[in-house]
Order: structure tokens, then C-alpha cells, then sequence
């Protein structure tokens, strides 16, 4: 998996779109944005 740090902010407002994220913002933003969103994603997949 790319490191979000890594991407462009372009790229990073496909990213959080593609999500139904909100793409206003700095690089900065998208990335804190999209890094909540993939925790939450991995907390809702994870069985105990």
C-alpha cells in the first residue's frame, strides 16, 4: 500500500472522493481525513 504522505494532493482528493470524503483542504487535512477513515475501516473488519 502507498504511503498517503507520498501522494499528491491531487491523488489525495481522489483517494478521500473515491471514499465519499470530503476533499476540501490542505495535504495536511486529507491525509489526517483519510488515515481516520482506513482506522475506522479497519476497526469495522476486525472480528473478536
Amino acid at each position: 500500500m502507498v504511503e498517503l504522505c507520498q501522494l499528491k494532493l491531487v491523488e489525495l482528493k481522489q483517494v478521500c472522493c473515491a471514499h465519499g470524503l470530503e476533499t476540501k483542504g490542505i495535504k495536511q487535512d486529507l491525509i489526517n481525513r483519510l488515515q481516520a477513515y482506513l482506522e475506522e475501516e479497519e476497526k469495522s473488519h476486525t472480528f473478536t
